[in-house]
């Protein structure tokens, strides 16, 4: 082999390998930044699950140890009551309708912490399940079966005005002055599943204590959701997370 063969033959390889590096690096490159824009993604829909689950959380635990319900629905002012009866069964819409956007949009999510992922979605399970719970607790208030718990979800939802060219959620859950609006315009379409929480608020205003069962079992799910989604309490502090 002649010289200038061989050095034709070394520059060829060093191309080679120069062009297969490249190539490797790029692809390292795109699949880090793939990963990098589906943990951002999935970070767009647990802030507001995270905000929903402790919003919720938070009212069953003052329902439970504060008496809000006795305080400020069945001794407060009118616009107390309505306050505490409204509210409260927003903020369980709200929740179910931030579990109905997460399992519309999960083919989007492609989260880094798969281990972490599967423990946030065990707690959302139980959730659900002490919710629509029938076996071990026979007591019909708050009860909610899980295609009812979805149906909730559903007409709770809005469309956002995200731009076209972003990536990220698709769905919103209504806001409170739109939820209250609906309900005073007797809209059929989410009268028609809010009205059973209402009643049942009533009853536990009525009787927290014959009720108390279920208000616990969930109120605990929640706190055990929202420290798998936030343990550093980065956005909810962690003095905050009280188990009744």
């Amino acid at each position: 082999m002649t010289t200038s063969s061989l050095v034709s033959l070394v520059s060829a390889v060093v191309s080679a390998v120069g062009a297969l590096v490249a190539v490797l690096l790029s692809r390292r490159a795109v699949i880090r930044d793939r990963r990098l824009t589906a943990d951002e993604l999935a970070g767009r829909y647990r802030v507001p699950m995270l905000h929903a689950a402790f919003n919720l959380q938070s009212r069953l635990y003052n329902i439970g140890r504060q008496d809000f319900l006795g305080i400020f629905l069945t001794r407060g002012s009118s616009s107390e009551a309505e306050y505490a009866r409204f509210n409260t069964a927003y903020l369980i819409g709200q929740y179910l309708c931030w579990a109905e956007i997460l399992r519309r949009e999960a083919q989007l999510l492609a989260p880094l912490h798969r281990g972490r992922d599967r423990d946030i979605v065990a707690a959302m399970e139980g959730v659900r399940y002490e919710m629509a719970d029938s076996l071990s607790n026979s007591d019909p208030v708050l009860r909610i079966f899980r295609g009812d718990q979805r149906a909730i979800g559903e007409v709770m939802l809005t469309t956002t005005d995200q731009p076209a060219d972003r990536i990220g959620p698709r769905w919103d859950c209504k806001g409170y002055a739109a939820f209250v609006q609906a309900l005073a315009d007797g809209q059929s379409a989410i009268s028609r599943w809010i009205q059973p929480l209402l009643d049942d608020i009533d009853k536990l205003a009525a009787n927290y204590h014959a009720h108390q069962t279920r208000v616990i079992a969930i109120q605990h799910h929640l706190v055990e959701l929202i420290d798998l989604i936030d343990p550093g309490g980065d956005r909810i502090p962690v003095n905050q997370r009280e188990q009744m």
